[in-house]
C-alpha cells in the first residue's frame, strides 16, 4: 500500500491553494497596470500551460489525440479566453476592485446549477439549492448596488465578472462528458495553451501590440505576471491535484470560501481597496449561498470547481 503523505505536506498544499489562488486577483490588478490585460493574461496562461504539458509528458503521460485537442479548444474558449479575459479587462480597464471581483466570481456554483438544470435532460435542483441560488442573487444585487460615499462599481464590469463566472461554469459542465486525457496536468496544460493562444488573438485584434511599449513595463507588473504564471497556475494547480489524490473533495472545496476572503484582505492591504460593512455582508451572503448549494453533494460538485486555477 502507498504510504500516506506527511501531514505537513497536506497543510502546505492547503495553504498554497488558499493563499496563492486567493492572491490571483490582486496579482492581475498589478500585472495589468503597465501590461495590456489580454496580452498579460495570454502570456502567463501560455507559459503555465507549456510547463504543465512538458511536466506531464516527462512523467509518462500519453500524448493527446486530435479529438482531445479539439475538446481543449472548445473548453479553453469559455474557461480561459472569455473567463480570464473578462477578469483581466474588468480590473484593468473598468476599475473593478480585485476583492469585489473575487467575491462575484464565487457565484460560479450558482451558474453551474442553473445551466445543468436548464439544459436538456438536466437535473432539477432541490429546495435547499433553489434557496441557495436565490440568496446568492440577493448578495450579488446588494454587492453591486451604489453605496453612499463610495465610488460606484462599473455596471459593465459587474456584468463582465458574472459572465466570466458563467463561462467557467459552462466549460466545467461541458468537460464532464468530454474526451480528455487521464492526466490532470496534461488536460489543464492543453486548455491553458489553447486559452493563451486565443487571448493572443484577442490581443492582436484589439490593437494591444501596436500600443504596447515594453520600456514602460514596471517591475511590479512584470513580477506580478511571472508570479501568476509560476505560482498561481503551476504551483497552485499542482497543490490542488495533490490534495485531490489524498484528501476528500469536500475538504478541498473549502478553497471556494477562503479565496474571496484572502482576495478582499490583500486588495485592502496592498491596493487600498475599500472594504465596507455592506461589502462584508454581501460577500457573506454570497458565500452562504455557495455553501448551501455545494453541501447537497450534487454530482456537479463531486470535484470542486477550479475557479481560481484560471485566474
Amino acid at each position: 500500500m502507498q504510504k500516506p503523505p506527511a501531514r505537513w505536506l497536506i497543510l502546505a498544499a492547503f495553504l498554497a491553494v488558499y493563499l496563492i489562488w486567493g492572491s490571483s486577483y490582486i496579482g492581475i490588478a498589478f500585472a495589468s497596470e503597465t501590461i495590456p490585460p489580454f496580452m498579460m493574461m495570454a502570456s502567463r496562461l501560455s507559459v503555465a500551460g507549456v510547463a504543465l504539458f512538458v511536466l506531464a509528458w516527462r512523467t509518462g503521460a500519453k500524448m493527446p489525440t486530435r479529438r482531445q485537442w479539439r475538446t481543449a479548444v472548445m473548453a479553453g474558449i469559455p474557461m480561459f479566453v472569455l473567463n480570464a479575459g473578462a477578469i483581466a479587462y474588468s480590473e484593468a480597464r473598468l476599475g473593478m476592485p480585485s476583492g469585489i471581483a473575487a467575491v462575484l466570481l464565487a457565484s460560479m456554483p450558482l451558474w453551474m446549477v442553473l445551466i445543468n438544470w436548464l439544459r436538456p435532460g438536466g437535473t432539477p435542483p432541490t429546495g435547499l439549492v433553489i434557496a441557495g441560488i436565490a440568496i446568492g442573487f440577493v448578495g450579488i444585487v446588494l454587492l453591486s448596488a451604489p453605496e453612499a460615499g463610495m465610488p460606484a462599481l462599473n455596471p459593465i464590469g459587474v456584468i463582465a465578472i458574472l459572465a466570466a463566472a458563467f463561462c467557467w461554469a459552462f466549460g466545467s459542465i461541458f468537460l464532464r462528458g468530454a474526451d480528455v486525457p487521464s492526466s490532470a496536468p496534461l488536460t489543464t496544460g492543453m486548455q491553458l495553451i489553447t486559452g493563451g493562444t486565443g487571448l493572443f488573438i484577442v490581443s492582436l485584434l484589439s490593437g494591444e501590440p501596436a500600443a504596447f511599449d515594453p520600456a514602460r513595463v514596471s517591475a511590479l507588473s512584470l513580477g506580478a505576471t511571472i508570479y501568476l504564471a509560476i505560482f498561481n497556475s503551476f504551483i497552485g494547480f499542482s497543490a490542488y491535484v495533490f490534495l485531490m489524490r489524498h484528501v476528500s473533495p469536500a475538504k478541498v472545496a473549502t478553497y471556494a470560501y477562503v479565496n474571496p476572503v484572502v482576495a478582499v484582505i490583500l486588495g485592502a492591504l496592498l491596493a487600498s481597496e475599500p472594504v465596507t460593512l455592506r461589502t462584508v455582508i454581501a460577500g457573506g451572503i454570497i458565500l452562504l449561498s455557495v455553501f448551501l448549494i455545494t453541501i447537497q453533494r450534487l454530482p456537479l460538485f463531486s470535484r470542486p470547481p477550479l475557479a481560481q486555477a484560471a485566474q
